[in-house]
């Protein structure tokens, strides 16, 4: 039996666009997890790293992109697929009768997420990373987020941990706070975003589903763009440490071509691992998991 034959029935398939964040599609690797949709003709990334606990003991997302491509390259013929034999989602489609893709993908060997689009006409990109956790909506601990000549530093560091604390003193053990490990103290956890073709352009302000938030804007013009975003988590106070491990991690994942043909490998070798295949006889695969997804 071939699997990867069989892999493709399998296949998630949007042939319209979203309605909103509950009509989107997994994409992750390593610690990365996101979520994609296409919605009024813009793309939305909800992302996150495992571990990225805040001094409350939340979890928190990294936060969200927002890819406006200008003309809208799928127009006709749109098409969003996530493509389990290769780990990733590409979107398709055509506008005036040239083609365009969008590929996605988590590079399982570095925690980076990969945007690579093509098309034969020129387009305006605007991409930007939005985040609500500010000191103006309220936030007790505000993220930090910086521009500098190759993109944008997002991060948040936990100098003190209130969640610890106030466990300790609910089950009344602050006489053993030295004893017990403050996991949150001294976390840093975040990303970087960088493109050869796109430059910082500002900030402004932005709101999703009536949430307000920070967007901060990458330009540029381009028939081919490709945008990386590297996370990185570690336990330091300095922040040049974790810096220096960012960058390191960019580097790493620069060679983009090379590392999607091995990351490609990984997937093969991850589905032949072990499978079980559900069939219902009554309907293709493809079509019942695609409607069961987007509704």
């Amino acid at each position: 039996m071939n699997i990867f034959n069989a892999l493709k029935n399998y296949n998630v398939v949007f042939d319209s666009q979203s309605k909103n964040a509950g009509e989107s599609m997994p994409l992750g690797g390593r610690d990365i997890g996101c979520n994609v949709w296409v919605e009024n003709n813009h793309l939305y990334l909800y992302m996150a790293q495992s571990g990225s606990f805040d001094e409350n003991g939340n979890m928190v997302k990294a936060g969200r992109l927002k890819l406006d491509i200008n003309p809208f390259p799928f127009s006709n013929d749109f098409k969003q697929e996530l493509r389990l034999e290769t780990g990733d989602i590409k979107i398709s489609g055509n506008t005036e009768g040239i083609k365009s893709e969008l590929l996605l993908w988590v590079d399982v060997a570095r925690g980076v997420l990969n945007l690579q689009f093509e098309s034969k006409k020129n387009h305006r990109i605007v991409l930007s990373y939005e985040n609500w956790r500010t000191e103006e909506n309220k936030y007790p601990f505000p993220d930090i987020i910086l521009d500098d000549n190759q993109g944008l530093i997002f991060y948040h560091q936990n100098k003190e941990s209130s969640h610890f604390k106030f466990h300790l003193h609910q089950e009344e053990l602050e006489q053993y706070e030295k004893d017990f490990p403050d996991v949150q103290k001294n976390l840093i956890f975040g990303g970087a975003i960088v493109s050869n073709q796109l430059e910082f352009s500002g900030l402004e302000k932005s709101s999703y589903a009536g949430l307000p938030c920070d967007a901060y804007k990458m330009e540029g013009k381009a028939e081919v763009f490709s945008v990386q975003v590297a996370f990185t988590s570690m336990y330091t106070p300095e922040i040049n440490e974790w810096l220096r491990a960012v960058n390191k991690q960019l580097a790493e994942a620069s060679l983009a071509k090379s590392n999607k043909v091995k990351n490609d490998l990984w997937w093969k070798n991850f589905w032949q691992r072990s499978y079980v295949f559900i069939k219902n006889d009554d309907e293709p695969a493809v079509q019942k998991a695609s409607v069961e997804w987007q509704s």
